[in-house]
């Protein structure tokens, strides 16, 4: 039963793999736009983003009788950096090395730092229209548990990408799988942490105006077999220069489907985004 489990994250990704292989053949090679690299995370780019995530409001319902759904922090602050190593510089393919800071303020008001995560996104293919890549994810332990995990974890994500409709329509799938030592009831344990699945879609809709889903990461925990399915919107604008790309948005985040996930379930969240990116000619 272990085995299974484990196995399943990696069947999934493998199946990206192979739409990821697939889509090349009804592809055509086309060059992206600015306004489209902009909002790209799979672009060859620098990238430095920083934002704040509010979350005032969480949902208090019961989760077993006489059990309130605990609830999550007030909010973070995230910085985030993106180094690309361009294809022939040190290897036959894209790196696009990823690294993510948030500081946190806990439900007590204090704020400390959260977990840290370092993404390596190695870009297995890329057919002019969309891309796929795949890399190893190292998350390094929070200060203090009521910022997160204080456990060690290692894994990998995948992200398959496909632009459309004349770079108009971004869409695909980030996925992201951990194993840590997390089991409360045998700490020497390794486990699966929830697997996190994000589909997105983003609409250029000229001008530098696009909407898209966010960061809508849907969670699906392997012990418990629990789901959560959050629910978000952002509004955005990219302000393309001669040198680099601003990209200013605003998103906003709620639950949809809570009921089966005994963790926090946001009801009222926002976010404020500012990024500058440089692309890699």
């Amino acid at each position: 039963m272990k085995q299974r489990k484990m196995n399943k994250p990696i069947c999934i990704s493998v199946f990206i793999g192979m739409i990821a292989v697939l889509l090349p053949a009804t592809a055509f090679c086309q060059e992206q736009s600015r306004e489209s690299s902009a909002a790209d995370s799979t672009a060859t780019q620098w990238s430095l983003q920083f934002a704040y995530q509010g979350l005032p409001v969480w949902n208090d319902d019961e989760i077993s009788p006489g059990v309130t759904r605990p609830e999550g922090e007030q909010g973070f602050l995230q910085f985030r950096m993106v180094a690309p190593l361009p294809k022939g510089m040190i290897a036959p393919f894209t790196m696009l090395p990823r690294l993510t800071v948030r500081l946190g303020q806990a439900q007590d008001g204090t704020w400390g730092l959260k977990p840290t995560e370092l993404f390596w996104l190695f870009i297995a293919s890329d057919w002019g229209t969309g891309r796929f890549g795949i890399g190893p994810l190292v998350t390094i332990p929070a200060i203090d548990s009521k910022y997160g995990s204080t456990k060690w974890e290692f894994g990998f994500s995948t992200a398959a990408i496909q632009r459309s409709f004349n770079d108009t329509l971004l869409w695909g799938l980030l996925l992201s799988q951990a194993w840590s030592r997390s089991d409360p009831n045998d700490p020497d344990k390794i486990i699966a942490t929830p697997i996190g699945i994000n589909p997105f879609l983003t609409f250029l809709l000229g001008e530098g105006f696009y909407i898209s889903n966010g960061e809508m990461v849907l969670l699906y925990n392997w012990q418990n077999s629990e789901f959560y399915f959050p629910f978000a919107v952002r509004f955005g604008k990219i302000i393309v220069k001669e040198k680099g790309s601003w990209n200013m948005y605003i998103e906003y985040k709620t639950s949809l489907a809570y009921q089966n996930w005994s963790g926090p379930a946001i009801k009222n969240g926002y976010r404020v985004n500012l990024s500058y990116t440089v692309p890699i000619n």
